[in-house]
């Protein structure tokens, strides 16, 4: 960030931030796409019930960690399968995003990574 007064004396710092995501959130991202039309709600409903299951797995607790995983990358396939109009490339790419960046806090991926860019 860079300012400066009315005198001319400038000065500038430098703000460092993080940018995390979650399976909460990217369920809550799905579902206000598929409310605001950016998707259809049949393509958030199918994409959200994968998510849902990972959610799930997530909160029991008891070494579901590939589980999490394995309902992720469902998200993505099911997201994958789906969302293939050229209007939904950046929800899209945003899911996959995402879930790789969750999929690497549960322990990396199961399958290879093909479609991520």
């Amino acid at each position: 960030m860079t300012g400066a007064d009315l005198a001319g004396n400038a000065t500038s710092t430098t703000v460092a931030f993080t940018v995390t995501t979650s399976t909460a959130d990217l369920a809550a991202l799905v579902e206000r796409w598929g409310e605001e039309g950016l998707i259809t709600a049949d393509d958030a409903e199918a994409i959200g019930r994968y998510l849902e299951r990972a959610l799930r797995a997530e909160m029991s607790g008891r070494g579901s960690d590939r589980q999490v995983v394995v309902q992720l990358e469902q998200a993505e396939r099911q997201a994958e399968r789906r969302l293939t109009d050229d209007g939904e490339q950046e929800v899209l790419e945003a899911i996959r995003r995402d879930v790789a960046a969750v999929v690497a806090e549960f322990g990396g991926p199961l399958r290879p990574s093909r479609g991520r860019r």
